[in-house]
């Protein structure tokens, strides 16, 4: 599971990974994600944050 920003950005034309560049690395540099390729996961210790990361990512997608 995770989010495949490759994918989305095909089918919806919305470069999350783009959007959200700067917490994508803080949350995989202390170990609440990992970025294999295109697709993003949470790891245990992101699944804590899940509502909040995810929010914040789609809120900068829409630009508020």
């Amino acid at each position: 599971t995770g989010i495949d920003f490759e994918l989305l950005t095909e089918r919806y034309g919305v470069d999350l990974r783009q959007a959200n560049a700067a917490e994508i690395a803080r949350l995989t540099a202390e170990g609440s994600a990992t970025l294999q390729g295109s697709v993003f996961r949470l790891s245990p210790k992101g699944y804590l944050l899940a509502d909040e990361i995810s929010g914040a990512f789609l809120a900068r997608a829409a630009g508020a």
